[in-house]
């Protein structure tokens, strides 16, 4: 061997062993949950992580401008911010807060002030009624299977604001070990960018009351439920997630919050979202208790759109009273036959995500499968009451 070729080799290995080792830039031995973004608005996002060993937690902020006169892509380093925490740990979050709207930054995490992670793009939420923003919605999932994998590559590539999950996030999150190989492996590269809220599916609440999904995410605590019901904004929607698992009767905690949630909220564009469906032709079919319930208090305050898993196929509503409904339970987990009402507009036996693009008051909805095939699309109506 050369000997130039012998010290080019020599200075390779010492920059991997550098670069992956705990004191280098970056340390993936270190990390044994990679980062992602969690209860975003338009003025803040929580980022978390999670180490082998005990570490002080940092990150590190910059906005990218987004003043088209300046060169595309460069950093607006003012408003470069750095946010640690007070003391060490293996389970991390830091809340990053006074962000501004429709902004896109970049982040970096780090241990002990040594850098995990290359540098990460996340754009926080737009404000304002003419704002167009656009969310993915999956459900049934956490199996870990090529399925869910496949759903998870063709949902990442249309770079949606936000994901929603209709439950059934894990099957069998007992640990969270099931969480790492079932769901943040499998959406690493989706959750590190796009902010993730779920709702509480069978499967997630048999297990312990649903304390391990419970402990695996940071949901917005805006209501008695702490996580497990709770609501958001983004420009003008407004979203609610539910626990269908728990008490929905006129009497109960759930019931009351949400009528003064929707009460309270003048957004032109609502959607909720819960795991068991009210309208469904499929294995389970409609939980004609809920609808019985829900139904009434959706049609007083013009929901526009609900979503919903549990049946693992795709089938979507005519409008109901200006309201539709769309079961989107074809994530990873097993498929069940799909059949058809008087009320169905599509339905579908094939694994799906849903797509929604928000303009101004119209939505478009279009369903894909594992093979980012579209088939089902329509402009859903925002409903106004009349």
């Amino acid at each position: 061997m050369k000997r130039s070729s012998f010290f080019f080799l020599l200075a390779l290995y010492g920059a991997l062993v550098f670069a992956f080792s705990p004191s280098g830039i970056s340390s993936p031995s270190l990390i044994t949950r990679y980062p992602y973004l969690q209860n975003m608005t338009s003025h803040s996002v929580l980022i978390a992580w999670r180490t082998l060993r005990p570490v002080v937690g940092g990150v590190d902020l910059s906005a990218i401008s987004p003043d088209t006169h300046l060169q595309k892509g460069r950093f607006y380093e003012p408003t470069g911010i750095r946010t640690q925490e007070p003391r060490a740990s293996t389970h991390h979050a830091i809340l990053l807060s006074h962000l501004l709207p429709a902004t896109t930054y970049r982040y970096q995490i780090d241990a002990d002030s040594q850098a995990l992670t290359g540098w990460i793009k996340f754009k926080t939420f737009p404000e304002g009624s003419d704002a167009s923003f656009s969310f993915a919605v999956v459900g049934d999932s956490g199996t870990g299977n090529s399925y869910q994998k496949k759903i998870a590559h063709e949902m990442y590539l249309v770079h949606p604001d936000f994901v929603i999950h209709t439950g059934d996030v894990i099957y069998g999150g007992k640990d969270d070990a099931d969480f790492d190989s079932k769901f943040f492996s499998i959406y690493r590269a989706s959750v590190e960018r796009i902010p993730w809220f779920l709702s509480l599916g069978n499967h997630d609440a048999a297990l312990d009351h649903g304390i391990p999904y419970l402990r695996n995410f940071y949901l917005p605590q805006n209501s008695p439920g702490k996580g497990r019901y709770y609501s958001f904004d983004c420009a003008q929607g407004h979203f609610v997630a539910l626990d269908s698992n728990e008490s929905m009767s006129p009497e109960s905690e759930q019931y009351r919050w949400l009528k003064e949630d929707l009460k309270h909220s003048m957004a032109p564009f609502k959607v909720i979202f819960f795991h068991h469906p009210l309208y469904s032709t499929g294995f389970h079919g409609s939980s004609t208790r809920l609808r019985e319930v829900l139904e009434p208090l959706f049609r007083r305050y013009h929901v526009t759109l609900v979503l919903n898993g549990h049946d693992h196929d795709y089938e979507r509503s005519v409008p109901i009273h200006g309201i539709t409904y769309v079961v989107t339970g074809g994530g990873g987990g097993t498929l069940y036959p799909a059949m058809e009402s008087s009320w169905t507009a599509h339905s579908e036996l094939d694994y799906n995500f849903v797509y929604c693009e928000v303009s101004g008051t119209k939505v478009h909805l279009r369903a894909t499968n594992e093979d980012g095939k579209i088939f089902d699309e329509a402009d859903v109506p925002v409903n106004s009451g009349i």
